[in-house]
């Protein structure tokens, strides 16, 4: 288990550390190409009267946030962005499992705690712009080098697992943290670490 501090985001970027140093760099998969899942298990303590983002998918912006008692989900299809709002879905207090699913020209979908709380036919849009790069952020919605859109927030993270087509690609349950970096137990050298 992490705990992400308010202003202390962590990033899931392994290619930018070292682009031949994980055997298959899992953020790579994260768009409208691949048939990929990820799931984390997070406790979130208290529900905040300001917005915060529990993860965002960049750099074309999709993500979780929370906000009162909702979630806020941003979607990117092909440049353009759609919202949706879901009440009640976290159990505050308790740790909750998200995971995020996506098949390609068919659903995107959120599961929390085994329920599925929304999904969406994609088979004319494009799950993001196909970027080359992309990353996941956990903790805010930005870099915070570039001081926008940030709403960063705090809870504690306990579990990350990616698949791509149903085989796990990257896993962290953060107990072992070498040099600032969580290791992943599938030995794909897929970290995640503090910004």
């Amino acid at each position: 288990m992490i705990h992400i501090n308010k202003g202390e985001p962590w990033l899931f970027r392994p290619s930018y550390i070292c682009d031949s140093l994980p055997e298959n760099p899992a953020n790579k998969y994260l768009n409208g190409q691949y048939n990929f899942s990820f799931e984390i298990e997070m406790l979130y303590e208290e529900i905040k009267k300001e917005r915060e983002v529990i993860f965002a998918i960049l750099p074309d912006y999709t993500g979780i946030d929370i906000y009162d008692d909702k979630l806020i989900l941003t979607f990117d299809f092909s440049g353009n962005r759609e919202y949706f709002e879901l009440r009640n879905t976290l159990t505050i207090g308790n740790i909750n499992k998200i995971k995020f699913k996506h098949i390609p020209k068919e659903y995107i979908a959120i599961i929390i705690n085994d329920i599925v709380v929304f999904s969406k036919r994609i088979t004319n849009l494009f799950f993001g712009n196909n970027s080359k790069d992309p990353h996941i952020i956990f903790g805010a919605g930005n870099f915070p080098i570039n001081n926008f859109n940030l709403n960063y927030a705090e809870y504690e993270l306990h579990l990350f697992k990616m698949y791509l087509n149903d085989e796990i690609i990257s896993h962290h349950n953060f107990k072992k943290i070498i040099h600032g970096k969580s290791f992943d137990l599938t030995d794909n050298c897929n970290f995640i670490n503090k910004i």
